[in-house]
């Protein structure tokens, strides 16, 4: 299985934030939690790479 993720981050202004939130009402949320994983002593980290497992309920 292939997943293409992409992310943006931005700042919103609340009114913004409450049209965009809006915008959504209709569709179920889906619950995700996340897990970062690095060596004790962050050699991850010091290489800029992140290790997750995402699982979704």
């Amino acid at each position: 299985m292939k997943h293409l993720e992409i992310e943006l981050k931005t700042l919103l202004k609340k009114e913004d934030y409450d049209h965009l939130k809006e915008q959504f009402s209709h569709i179920q949320p889906v619950l995700q939690k996340n897990y970062y994983i690095d060596t004790p002593d962050f050699k991850l980290r010091e290489k800029r790479v992140a290790m997750r497992i995402r699982t979704f309920s």
